[in-house]
């Protein structure tokens, strides 16, 4: 498989030598009309070097899309790792309009404004984790 120049492939994530944060959202499928609905989110951190370990199921009651959900539970792994001073983290998540956005140049513009809040908080939570 071909990758563009703002993509990554890990086929064996677990190789990676720093603390990795798998996130994943799920969400009854959207409609042409989708009314905001309860979306399940769920969080796995791993970091080796520290000996930490722990998974999340929380949930969202106003998500209107997937997307939305997606970028709910990789903000809340940012700000939770943030909490714990978790620093050089590897985010790991299955949304590729969220990873193009993440790795892209402008991170004013995300694909879709609902999530604007979102993706700057996830972006505070980074930066705030780095200092």
């Amino acid at each position: 498989m071909r990758l563009s120049s703002n993509q990554a492939a890990c086929s064996s994530p677990i190789l990676l030598p720093r603390a990795r944060c798998y996130s994943d959202a799920s969400i009854i499928p959207d409609t042409i009309s989708s009314n905001p609905r309860k979306a399940g989110l769920g969080i796995f951190v791993l970091d080796p070097s520290h000996q930490i370990k722990f998974y999340i199921k929380a949930q969202i009651n106003h998500a209107t899309t997937i997307l939305m959900a997606e970028a709910a539970a990789i903000t809340l792994t940012a700000w939770i790792t943030s909490l714990l001073h978790i620093n050089n983290i590897s985010f790991l998540i299955d949304n590729q309009l969220l990873v193009n956005f993440f790795n892209g140049s402008d991170l004013s513009s995300p694909p879709c404004w609902d999530i604007n809040t979102s993706t700057q908080r996830f972006l505070n939570a980074v930066v705030d984790a780095e200092k």
